[in-house]
C-alpha cells in the first residue's frame, strides 16, 4: 500500500521533469536555427509607410519619394523658351536637364532626322504630367520609348507599323541623288581645264608656228583702195605729189 502511494506521488514529478527538458531542448534548437539564417535587410520598395512626429500634431513620412526612386516618373510643368529650344532634339535635352538621364548616344538616321525637325509650338508648354509621358509626347506616336536603367539613357525605337513608311521614304530620296550624280558626270564638267581634252582622249601636240599660221589665214585682209592720181596740165609744169624739188 505504501509502495503504490509512493509511486503515484513520484509519477507527476517525473513527467514534469521530462516536459521541462523537452521545452529547453526546443528553445535551444530554435535559437541555433535563427543564428544560421542570414540577416534580413529592410526592402525600401516593399514596406509600410513610416512617419515621424514634426511638431505637436504633425506627422511627416520618412519614406523616400516616388520621384527620388524613379526620376522619370516625376511630375513636371515646363514652358520651353523659344530662344533656347528650336528643334525636337533641343526639346528632349531641355526635358532631361537635371533629371540624371540623357538620350542614347547611338541612334539611326531616322531618329537623327527627327531630332533636327522643328519643335511644334503646341508642345512648348508641357504639364503637369510625368516626365516619361512628356518625352513620349515630344517623340510622337511613331516611336517607342525604352529606358536603359544601367546607364540611365532614354532610347527611342521606330515601331514596326512605321518601318515600311520609313523604307519607302529612303528609296524615294535616293533617286534624285542618282540623277544629280549623272548630271555632274557630264562631259562638259569632266573636261580637263588645262588641256581641254575629254577623259579617254589623247591630246594632240601643237607645233610651234602652226597656231600662228592658222591664225594668220583667218585674219581679215585689208581692203585695197586706189589713191588719187594727179592730173597733168598741158604745157605746164608737171605736178608732183608730196615731193618738192
Amino acid at each position: 500500500m505504501n509502495t503504490q502511494a509512493l509511486f503515484c506521488l513520484s509519477l507527476p514529478l517525473v513527467i514534469a521533469g521530462c516536459a521541462q527538458q523537452t521545452s529547453t531542448q526546443t528553445a535551444r534548437d530554435s535559437a541555433f536555427a535563427q543564428s544560421q539564417q542570414p540577416s534580413v535587410f529592410s526592402d525600401i520598395y516593399q514596406r509600410s509607410p513610416e512617419v515621424t512626429r514634426s511638431g505637436r500634431y504633425t506627422l511627416v513620412s520618412i519614406k523616400s519619394a516616388d520621384a527620388q526612386r524613379e526620376p522619370l516618373n516625376q511630375l513636371i510643368d515646363i514652358t520651353m523658351p523659344g530662344q533656347l529650344v528650336n528643334s525636337v532634339g533641343d526639346g528632349f535635352r531641355y526635358l532631361l536637364f537635371q533629371s540624371g538621364y540623357s538620350l542614347c548616344g547611338h541612334y539611326g538616321a531616322d531618329f537623327s532626322e527627327l531630332l533636327n525637325r522643328p519643335l511644334p509650338a503646341v508642345q512648348r508648354k508641357i504639364g503637369p504630367m510625368r516626365l516619361s509621358e512628356a518625352l513620349q509626347v515630344v517623340a510622337g506616336p511613331a516611336w517607342r520609348m525604352s529606358v536603359d536603367e544601367v546607364n540611365r539613357e532614354v532610347c527611342f525605337v521606330l515601331r514596326d507599323a512605321y518601318r515600311v513608311q520609313a523604307k519607302t521614304k529612303a528609296l524615294t530620296s535616293v533617286t534624285p541623288a542618282v540623277t544629280g550624280a549623272a548630271r555632274t558626270s557630264s562631259p562638259e564638267t569632266t573636261r580637263n581645264p588645262y588641256t581641254g581634252v575629254l577623259p579617254g582622249n589623247k591630246a594632240e601636240p601643237v607645233i610651234a608656228g602652226q597656231h600662228l599660221a592658222a591664225k594668220k589665214g583667218t585674219e581679215l585682209k585689208p581692203v585695197s583702195q586706189s589713191l588719187p592720181v594727179p592730173a597733168l596740165r598741158p604745157g605746164g609744169t608737171p605736178v608732183t605729189s608730196g615731193v618738192s624739188s
